[in-house]
């Protein structure tokens, strides 16, 4: 396999494409699929302040990548990291979720097997809706889909969804799934890891029918020999106990004809035929709980026309131009597979071989000699001086603010803001290059900070997110209530996108050190850096500014 070259990187704005992974099956999957790396004597770049995550930073395809392991499950996890990531490396244009998913059998009309490719188009959070006394009831409309992915990645979907690209990516798949097999039984990968990435074999892959429940069978010893009907409660014990222990009878398994196609391949020794995935291009259903009955996973699937299932799809699709790539590992149906190591290792390194083959017809976009020169200013923030300056600038991060105040309101709904994306004021202000301030005003509790955070995402999909910058006032914190507070967390997350403007704040802070932000003075010092800093000719384009004040949300454009 020819490795595409690719300049070792001077700095962290050198990286364009991100892989978060949440296992760590999927995480060493995706190394293993890697070029090489940039790391083996340590991170030489580090992370943006306030920026908690561990990043593993290497090369594929041409592209310098950089990869995340989440420490938790989860929207919440995965949006946090996201907007971290975003921090320290903020010139990355796509970032792939891979890994490993519950599928939907009879996704889009064909059979879905396992091991089997999902990629987004599509994002919806299934698992909105209100607690009643009687019991939890979903939305009924599709208001809770998410917003629609940037330009770029709806470009690039679009021609994998044609015949030739759909036919070149599982071709690439096929040939790099081979490779990583091959490279994961050298002794010296084995000495690491027991994984193989091994098909399973099509005699493992077992789907029961949708009202066949999980559970012991013939036990009288616990819940399940209580069992009547669909619904009815079963223990704990046997979730995690395979079929072969607990009675499930394989005369309810359903009968499939790719699966019996593949049975015929391994018959005639044709390995490799038969491992081959197809890959499936749809919505997925992202929710913080994994299904247990095949009913209710049907029953979500048809209403909102989802082909897989995931945890954190939701949270990273609204912080950064995102595509889910994802093996198919279970059917989310609730019986568990004596081999279901064997398969999440599968369906991992499928889908890391899906994200390299994703990555490999990802168009090279071509630097301009003012991001080249820009890049050489950057790589001079080096000094410890300049650390210092931009440690002691430092009072919150925005992005995290935004995630803690989302979950403390119990998330963003749509509906919450959908409204002012359709106001004229808004389009005025987003069209008219004169319509510098769009105000929103009202009482307390009336949903302004929410309806700010609904706006940040919307703008986060656009083309006009690389100059977005926004804060959270926070009239119970003394830290973060005033206007030189507010310049603050302006100044240092645009600071952390662009290094090379230090400079502005520095020729201050040398003269008395961190003082010029706390003094009384500091409003006039900080309003004339950050107005130096807005006209420098390295900004390109309108600079959005989102403030939530005390009893109003205002919204500016400079220009």
């Amino acid at each position: 396999m020819a490795i595409r070259e690719v300049a070792r990187p001077k700095s962290r704005e050198d990286f364009e494409i991100a892989i978060v992974c949440t296992e760590d099956v999927e995480y060493n999957a995706v190394c293993l699929v890697l070029d090489g790396f940039w790391d083996d004597d340590g991170d030489p770049f580090g992370r943006a302040i306030g920026d908690f995550n561990t990043y593993t930073i290497g090369h594929m395809e041409g592209f310098n990548i950089v990869i995340t392991l989440l420490c938790n499950s989860g929207k919440a996890t995965a949006g946090s990291t996201a907007a971290s990531l975003r921090s320290s490396y903020p010139r990355i244009e796509l970032l792939l979720l891979t890994g490993i998913c519950d599928g939907v059998p009879n996704a889009m009309g064909r059979e879905l097997l396992l091991g089997d490719i999902v990629i987004s188009d599509t994002v919806i959070q299934y698992d909105l809706g209100r607690r009643y006394a009687n019991g939890f009831r979903e939305k009924d409309t599709l208001d809770e889909s998410l917003g629609r992915p940037d330009k770029n990645v709806r470009n690039l979907i679009t021609v994998l969804k044609t015949d030739i690209g759909l036919q070149r990516l599982e071709e690439k798949v096929s040939s790099y799934l081979q490779n990583m097999q091959s490279r994961a039984s050298e002794r010296q990968y084995q000495r690491r890891s027991k994984a193989t990435y091994l098909y399973p074999g099509s005699a493992n892959d077992m789907l029961f029918e949708s009202a066949y429940c999980h559970r012991h069978y013939g036990s009288p010893q616990c819940k399940c020999g209580d069992y009547i009907a669909l619904g009815d409660p079963v223990c704990g014990k046997s979730a995690k106990t395979p079929c072969e222990q607990t009675g499930c009878d394989k005369g309810h398994l359903l009968p499939r004809e790719r699966l019996e196609h593949k049975k015929k391949l391994e018959d005639d020794g044709d390995l490799q035929s038969a491992q081959q995935p197809s890959i499936f291009i749809g919505r997925f259903g992202s929710g913080d709980t994994s299904f247990s009955a095949g009913s209710d996973r049907d029953r979500i699937a048809q209403k909102h026309n989802i082909i897989a299932f995931e945890t954190e799809g939701a949270g990273v699709w609204d912080e950064m131009p995102c595509i889910i790539v994802k093996g198919v590992s279970t059917y989310g149906d609730g019986h568990e597979r004596g081999d279901s190591e064997a398969w999440q290792n599968f369906a991992a390194a499928t889908a890391a071989c899906a994200a390299r083959g994703l990555i490999s017809r990802y168009p090279q976009t071509d630097k301009s000699l003012v991001l080249e020169s820009k890049n050489q200013m950057d790589t001079a923030f080096t000094s410890q001086a300049d650390i210092t300056c931009l440690r002691d600038l430092y009072i919150t991060s925005p992005p995290n603010d935004k995630i803690r105040i989302e979950q403390t309101k119990g998330g963003l709904l749509r509906d919450a803001y959908v409204w002012i994306l359709k106001s004229d004021a808004y389009k005025q202000w987003i069209e008219d290059p004169n319509t510098c301030l769009l105000w929103i005003r009202g009482d307390p509790g009336k949903g302004k900070t929410m309806l700010l955070c609904g706006v940040i995402d919307q703008l986060q999909q656009s083309e006009l997110s690389g100059n977005l910058y926004y804060f959270f006032c926070q009239a119970t914190d003394s830290r973060l209530n005033d206007a030189s507070s507010v310049l603050r967390g302006l100044l240092h997350t645009l600071i952390s996108k662009q290094l090379s403007l230090i400079s502005y704040v520095r020729k201050e802070y040398d003269k008395s050190g961190k003082t010029i932000f706390e003094d009384s003075n500091s409003w006039i010092v900080l309003s004339q850096i950050f107005f130096n800093i807005l006209v420098d000719p390295s900004i390109k384009g309108p600079t959005l500014l989102l403030m939530r004040w005390m009893s109003a949300r205002k919204i500016y454009r400079s220009y």
